[in-house]
């Protein structure tokens, strides 16, 4: 998340030269200067609703490195992306498992190739994507934080604003998932909102993306 921790922008920067002039470029103001809630509000009138930092492991120990925001103004929400890897996410998202979506079920069933065979050949029952097991319980882990912020800036009554989830790289992957979550789950016909998907440079992580 940058710059709202200290250090963090320069720990980016030792990595990615151009970032300070890129962000300069985008914002009109020099990041080492301001934290992301001030470059957003400053330049986009937009007030971080919460930052996403969720490292560690799920209770199955399966690692977790998701990390990003929420914001919104008075004609857009946003919700971005980014996925922290260490070397054991790595050999994680080589992983084939896959399981089935379901976010009203905290603990989603691991589907094996065998389960997966199965219900292509089953007829009947409700269609639910199977998901890329790492990108979907990191999505899972922010789930909360959807609910909370940007749920409630939905539906009829609300500001007709548009919420964008963006996400790049491996980003891509988790973003793919929340627009999946809120495509699925709520009436975008009758609502004045409008979802948004940009996803730059990501993996495959539903089949539905």
């Amino acid at each position: 998340v940058l710059n709202e921790k200290e250090g963090t922008f320069q720990n980016l920067k030792a990595t990615n030269p151009s970032l300070s002039e890129a962000v300069e470029q985008i914002a009109g103001t020099s990041s080492e200067e301001q934290s992301l809630s001030e470059i957003l509000m400053t330049s986009f009138r937009m007030k971080v609703d919460s930052h996403i930092d969720v490292i560690g492991t799920t209770p199955t120990g399966h690692p977790l490195g998701v990390q990003g925001y929420i914001a919104h103004n008075d004609d857009a929400i946003v919700l971005s992306y980014h996925l922290k890897k260490s070397v054991q996410e790595w050999v994680e998202e080589m992983d084939t498992t896959t399981m089935e979506w379901d976010v009203r079920n905290e603990t989603p069933v691991v589907e094996t190739v065998y389960d997966q065979i199965m219900a292509i050949m089953s007829c009947g029952g409700p269609f639910r994507p199977s998901t890329h097991a790492a990108f979907y319980r990191n999505f899972m882990a922010t789930l909360p934080s959807l609910k909370e912020h940007i749920v409630p800036l939905l539906g009829v009554g609300q500001p007709p604003r548009k919420l964008y989830v963006v996400g790049n790289s491996l980003g891509a992957g988790v973003a793919t998932l929340a627009t999946c979550y809120f495509a699925m789950e709520y009436d975008w016909v009758k609502f004045p909102q409008k979802l948004i998907s940009l996803a730059a440079g990501g993996p495959r992580s539903c089949t539905m993306s």
